[in-house]
């Protein structure tokens, strides 16, 4: 688990799926949203967030399915997990704003660069979809190759939430806790990589 530091956040929270948003209800909730809900359990939830939060409301976030407990109001969880193919088709959109926001610099165009490439082809793979989730973590100024990370939202002087999100097996799964209570310490980044474990661990079940 690594801690990163929040360059441009808002964007690439976006882009990494940790959208701090209210979810989309609509009648008629997919199939794929509430199996999200079984991602974590009210054991889980209550773990990280400190208390019951009730029950879980499926969704969709920027167009992909999720799952909430609570309010981002009060004490908020939410949970994604999609088939990379799933998370790349939403990234077009996020990396003009990544590109607007952070282009001027030499080494940060490069990496925006190359993820167009891979957005260019005709067919992105699971790999190819890890990659371009590691650029953009490379993008908040962390090396290359990591398919793991855990952000403080927007920074810990004034922390709004936290995320921890992973790209593997096929699979794009996020993890995310806010609220005006979050504080960003350390016990809260553990209890919410905690919880991308208890995510990761019923994935595909």
């Amino acid at each position: 688990m690594r801690l990163v530091p929040a360059v441009a956040v808002a964007i690439l929270l976006a882009v990494l799926g940790g959208c701090a948003g209210e979810s989309e209800s609509s009648p008629e909730v997919s199939d794929e949203a509430r199996e999200t809900c079984d991602l974590l359990s009210a054991d889980d939830v209550v773990a990280l967030a400190g208390k019951d939060l009730g029950e879980p409301e499926a969704g969709e976030v920027t167009g992909l399915p999720t799952c909430r407990w609570g309010s981002p109001a009060d004490t908020g969880v939410q949970v994604i997990d999609v088939p990379v193919a799933d998370w790349v088709a939403n990234l077009g959109p996020a990396l003009d704003a990544v590109e607007q926001e952070l282009g001027d610099d030499p080494g940060t165009g490069a990496k925006i660069e190359e993820a167009r490439r891979i957005l260019a082809s005709d067919e992105v793979d699971d790999a190819e979809g890890c990659e371009l989730f590691s650029l953009f973590v490379e993008l908040q100024g962390l090396g290359p190759g990591l398919e793991r990370v855990v952000n403080v939202i927007p920074d810990r002087e004034a922390p709004e939430a936290i995320t921890a999100q992973a790209c593997g097996g096929g699979r794009f799964t996020s993890v995310l806790l806010q609220g005006p209570g979050v504080t960003g310490s350390d016990e809260e980044v553990d209890r919410t990589d905690a919880a991308l474990d208890a995510a990761l661990g019923r994935s595909g079940e």
